[in-house]
């Protein structure tokens, strides 16, 4: 890491991120359940906090913009944060940016890179995209639902990696 051009030691520092920073995030699942993609999302829901200390530093905000469900690989972080970039042009300039502005743009750069990447998909976002967040809320907020969807992930992880890993694995030793 540099500061003011020159090299300083981050050993045992606190990171600190200037608030207002947007990371757009692409998150991929392979071989998705019901279970395991609602498992997912709560966590990014859930998430509030960044870094090892979270007792101290590091607030944030997750906004999902959209669920993509496609036959492909779809764009990377990189691509997309570049499509947000460019699509805000002179104001991405602003400070502090306005996270309305920003998610609406992110919303619209989805929509293109999925054009360009040639893949089958299907787009969730605005209306049909709450519904989905508020059924994962309703099942991850009450205990005897949560305990049910906890279990009924834990059968599906364990029947994948009995079908999948554990039968490439012995393949492997073969």
């Amino acid at each position: 890491m540099s500061q003011h051009g020159e090299v300083r030691s981050s050993f045992g520092e606190q990171d600190h991120i200037v608030p207002q920073v947007f990371f757009p995030s692409v998150i991929t699942i392979k071989d998705v359940t019901v279970n395991s993609f609602a498992y997912v999302l709560n966590n990014v829901l859930r998430t509030k906090r960044y870094g090892a200390q979270t007792t101290r530093t590091g607030r944030l905000s997750n906004r999902i913009v959209g669920a993509v469900f496609a036959d492909g690989e779809i764009f990377s972080n990189l691509k997309f944060t570049q499509a947000i970039h460019d699509e805000l042009g002179e104001g991405r300039n602003e400070t502090p940016l306005n996270a309305k502005k920003v998610v609406q743009t992110a919303q619209s750069a989805i929509t293109q890179l999925l054009q360009d990447d040639g893949v089958n998909y299907h787009l969730l976002d605005g209306e049909s995209l709450q519904q989905l967040l508020g059924i994962v809320k309703s099942a991850t907020t009450d205990e005897e639902k949560l305990h049910l969807f906890l279990q009924e992930a834990n059968i599906e992880t364990r029947e994948y990696s009995e079908r999948v890993i554990q039968k490439a694995s012995n393949k492997k030793k073969k």
